[in-house]
């Protein structure tokens, strides 16, 4: 997506001048400003109109521009961290997204508060559970609320749409859907393992209690059509999505579960669907003082902001931090009209790197 230019300009005229001009200070006179971002008049014009419909300017016939104190100060960008800190239910990228976008609107100069719930992985109440983000969803001081890590309830989301207050989130319960394209980063993972001559493939992925995308098809029925498509055979048995990527271990459990079998009926390849999961099962093997089997390839889906030990053994499948910020702030920039909508985040496949050289431990036992 492109932002538009008049939109484009605004933002940066906010990120100059916040902090350097009081309200009541008048702004460089619009011949300055046009020729200071390279822009026509008519364009700096509607770039103006938009900081005035924000409040955040005066317009006055004949005299300039003035920095003025927005009509509605009081709202603000919401950033929902709804799962709880301490049960260690949130990525590392998650937390890193939830930041980075915090440095980013108060570099724009624009109004925002972080919420954290106390939501742990085994609560799936569907209801708020963070008091201060529904005081102030009740009071209406919020103008837009991008959910990082929140579940989809009525108790919040049905005030705020009749507010008008537009939701950024994961899934397409929330009215602007930031997502991967799952079928086609499923499809390449299949088609990767193939390539490098695996044919018996597993999958871990979370199925849990609730659904994350409503109408959309789950990630075994995926990877049941991918293999299917590439001339492979789907085995049931080396499929595990009881679990939860924020239950530590879990990816180790259903990882370990898979691989001890008979040598014959182990897969070659493994695909895994969340970082969480990925990260928990290495973790798990580290603590176990255990390795990875030298003929297993993996592919997993990740973020780019977390490396580890064994993470360079994996094909990774990447989305970044940086990209989805970008495309946070750009949905924030939409106007009403646009909803619902839906961005796709991109992502890199970055190749596994050759591992020195050792000896082969199998996951059923522990190194001398």
């Amino acid at each position: 997506m492109r932002t538009a230019l008049p939109t484009l300009i605004s933002r940066k005229i906010r990120e100059l001048y916040h902090g350097k001009l009081a309200v009541g200070d008048r702004l460089p006179s619009e011949r300055l400003l046009a020729r200071k971002f390279e822009v026509s008049l008519p364009t700096l014009r509607e770039a103006l109109a938009l900081l005035a419909q924000e409040g955040w300017i005066k317009r006055r016939q004949g005299s300039g521009n003035y920095i003025a104190r927005p009509e509605q100060e009081s709202r603000h960008i919401a950033i929902l961290m709804e799962m709880d800190f301490a049960a260690k239910s949130l990525s590392s990228s998650a937390v890193a997204t939830a930041l980075r976008l915090k440095r980013r609107l108060e570099e724009q100069g624009r109004p925002f508060k972080l919420y954290f719930g106390d939501r742990t992985p085994h609560d799936l109440e569907h209801r708020m559970l963070c008091r201060e983000f529904l005081h102030d969803v009740e009071h209406q001081k919020i103008k837009a609320v991008v959910a990082i890590a929140a579940l989809a309830a009525e108790d919040w989301m049905k005030p705020l749409a009749q507010q008008g207050v537009p939701i950024i989130g994961p899934n397409s319960f929330f009215d602007l859907h930031l997502t991967i394209n799952r079928e086609r980063w499923i499809a390449q993972a299949v088609a990767y393992l193939k390539s490098h001559g695996k044919r018996r493939i597993g999958l871990v992925y979370w199925n849990g209690n609730r659904p994350l995308n409503p109408g959309m098809l789950s990630y075994g029925a995926i990877f049941e059509a991918a293999l299917k498509k590439e001339g492979l055979e789907f085995d049931a048995d080396l499929v595990r999505s009881d679990l939860h990527p924020s239950l530590d271990g879990s990816g180790w459990e259903a990882f370990r579960e898979i691989w001890l079998r008979d040598r014959a009926e182990r897969p070659e390849g493994m695909i895994i669907t969340d970082e969480m999961l990925f990260e928990s099962g290495l973790r798990a093997i580290a603590d176990q003082q255990l390795h990875l089997p030298d003929d297993l390839l993996i592919a997993a889906l990740t973020s780019n902001f977390q490396t580890g030990r064994d993470w360079e053994r994996a094909a990774r499948f990447e989305w970044s931090v940086e990209q989805k910020v970008d495309l946070t702030l750009r949905a924030l920039d939409l106007p009403p009209s646009a909803y619902p909508a839906t961005l796709e985040v991109p992502l890199t496949l970055r190749f596994p790197q050759p591992s020195p050289r050792r000896r082969l431990h199998d996951l059923s036992t522990h190194s001398p």
